[in-house]
């Protein structure tokens, strides 16, 4: 019953304006995930970590995202939380004591872009980190020159073109697109 409330609960916290609800619903999916429903765990794990990244709680989402990822290795929404955690925690400095090898956070985040080929969020944190973060993806690629690590963001950021460009082609009519295509300048 724990885990089932928590879960209902979860979806007007999502539609409230106040930042109580979400934080009594993130108390809620603790509390489920403590009562030991196992068949309701994954699912759980799974709304507690968007729970946790709409209120900031980057650490947390990454627990919740690795708990679910030790059972299902290529979950995507697991693998996508995983990736806005990681990269999140890099942006405010919460890595900056960690060894992001060891974290394997380009290969995640890599990994989550690859297996959600539309996430245009995930697109962009990704060319974020190669164009950024040099000393993380040398971490991880050593030897990757600059002019790799650019063009590898460019092709994440081409691919989250080509999406969008899809996505009104098929929602709308020919002068929509070109509106998208017009975002982007041709090279």
């Amino acid at each position: 019953a724990k885990g089932r409330l928590a879960l209902d609960f979860a979806k007007y916290a999502k539609s409230a304006e106040s930042w109580m609800p979400r934080r009594q619903a993130i108390d809620l999916h603790y509390r489920a995930l403590a009562a030991g429903n196992v068949k309701l765990t994954k699912d759980l794990r799974l709304s507690l970590m968007d729970l946790l990244l709409d209120y900031k709680r980057f650490n947390e989402a990454e627990k919740e995202a690795r708990h679910v990822l030790e059972k299902e290795p290529d979950n995507a929404a697991a693998l996508r939380a995983l990736a806005i955690a990681l990269a999140s925690q890099l942006a405010d400095g919460s890595l900056a004591n960690v060894d992001t090898k060891e974290l394997k956070l380009v290969k995640n985040i890599e990994k989550a872009r690859q297996i959600n080929p539309k996430d245009g969020r995930l697109a962009r944190i990704l060319a974020i980190v190669y164009r950024e973060y040099p000393a993380v993806v040398q971490a991880e690629y050593p030897g990757s020159s600059e002019r790799e690590r650019q063009g590898k963001a460019d092709e994440s950021l081409k691919w989250e073109q080509i999406m969008k460009v899809m996505d009104v082609a098929r929602q709308g009519s020919v002068e929509e697109v070109s509106l998208v295509t017009d975002d982007y300048p041709a090279e």
